[in-house]
């Protein structure tokens, strides 16, 4: 006995994107006295209506690209809603497709969804170093380029209409194999460059091999720049160079290391495209690891200066510090101000640490004789504490919040123990706590 099912399924709605071509449009305009949008949607009418050889080339084509739809919800007058096709964009050729960055990667058939970045693929040619797709591009002629062009744009490169100026179905089935044939190309190159071969979660800011060196961008960057390389084959010098260079950076933290070749990466390929192996390596990977050395040398520099500092006010405590002060710091309490304020009274007498939270001061204009007084007695001990003289000035102050100094001058001396600024108020006087009622 033979039963008889209907099949499950949907029907498929076969939307190709294309381009019309510069040629076409300016052919149509002088045609028609309308030039028509290069950006265009074909879709096949009744599916069933096509010829067979044109249904298979439909589905052949449809099995082949990954065109995206963008849509919505629409309401006609009488509130029945319908879906408006506001765009459409193919993403995918073969086994080429575009990411979520909007890059091309070529997936490996077989695998478990292996990809290779199209732009972490290099090739050599004399004095610079280039990518995949700049590679395709020396290749191909001005039609062959406004093709390529339109397929990573997700639209291939129709050449023709027919007569009522209408998308026919066999020039926007043959755009899409002749992107399919540039998309295999493409494909081609990425599996004969050179590349870097490590895992790429194992891989840091660098990579150095026998041929290569590669410099990757920080992923953590949306969208993340493009990687750069130094093949030895393109420039002997270049590649050496650049290693001499990266070898000094070993102490240098990763994070730093990261940051840096990041803005190397966007620098390469945005200012410096054009430009030789040996130029680039010079102007932007010299002052990235003379910016990386000149950063660890300058933390080091403040670490030593914190110890130091951490040293003298721990030996200062305890000869001259008060109760209070010497049992906060066994407790390990934060007590700097504290410290501070002790020191500031035997040293600095006169002088406060704090003006107050947010108080304005400015370089104070035609002082007063008395302020000048204070100043040059400011001076003599200021340098007898070791102090520059460039670092004593008089000001201008409002004092801010939980302050009770009045506004007006003050001598300000700055790096007082290294790292605080202190103040002593010309006049004397403090605000007012009086309510005026």
């Amino acid at each position: 006995m033979t039963y008889l099912a209907e099949l499950e399924g949907q029907p498929v709605s076969f939307v190709f994107p294309v381009t019309l071509s510069r040629a076409l449009r300016r052919d149509v305009l002088m045609r028609t006295g309308v030039e028509p949008t290069a950006a265009q949607i074909y879709v096949p009418g009744q599916f069933t209506d096509l010829s067979p050889d044109l249904r298979t080339r439909v589905v052949d084509t449809w099995d082949k690209i990954n065109v995206h739809v963008d849509e919505e919800e629409r309401y006609l007058p009488d509130g029945e809603s319908y879906v408006h096709m506001n765009g459409a964009r193919n993403d995918g050729y073969l086994w080429l497709h575009r990411d979520a960055h909007g890059r091309w990667v070529r997936y490996t058939p077989g695998s478990e969804g292996d990809a290779i970045d199209v732009d972490e693929v290099f090739f050599a040619t004399p004095g610079r170093t280039i990518g995949a797709l700049e590679h395709l591009r020396s290749t191909l002629d001005d039609n062959e380029m406004e093709a390529l062009e339109a397929m990573l744009a997700g639209a291939p490169l129709v050449g023709d209409v027919g007569e009522n100026n209408a998308l026919m179905p066999d020039a926007v089935l043959g755009a899409y194999e002749g992107a399919l044939e540039l998309a295999q190309r493409l494909i081609d190159l990425v599996d004969g460059g050179t590349r870097d071969m490590s895992a790429a979660w194992l891989r840091g800011a660098f990579e150095i091999a026998d041929e290569a060196i590669f410099l990757h961008p920080d992923p953590g960057q949306d969208p993340p720049n493009r990687p750069a390389a130094i093949l030895k084959q393109t420039s002997r010098q270049a590649y050496d160079q650049a290693r001499e260079l990266l070898d000094q950076i070993s102490s240098v933290p990763a994070a730093t290391v990261r940051e840096k070749i990041d803005r190397v990466c966007f620098h390469w390929w945005s200012l410096y495209a054009d430009a030789p192996d040996e130029r680039k390596v010079e102007a932007l990977l010299k002052m990235a690891v003379t910016n990386m050395l000149n950063d660890v040398r300058l933390e080091q520099a403040k670490r030593q200066a914190a110890e130091r500092y951490e040293h003298c006010r721990a030996s200062w405590i305890a000869k001259h510090g008060s109760q209070r002060l010497k049992r906060a710091a066994a407790r390990g309490y934060r007590h700097d101000g504290i410290y501070r304020d002790e020191r500031l009274s035997v040293e600095l007498p006169g002088f406060v640490g704090s003006l107050g939270r947010k108080p304005t001061i400015r370089e104070l204009v035609n002082p007063s004789e008395q302020a000048l007084d204070l100043e040059a007695q400011a001076l003599a001990r200021a340098e007898a504490l070791g102090i520059p003289e460039e670092q004593v000035r008089l000001v201008f102050a409002q004092p801010g919040q939980a302050s009770d100094w009045s506004d007006g001058e003050f001598v300000q001396i700055e790096g007082y123990l290294g790292r605080h600024a202190v103040w002593q108020s010309v006049s004397g006087e403090r605000a007012s706590d009086d309510i005026p009622f």
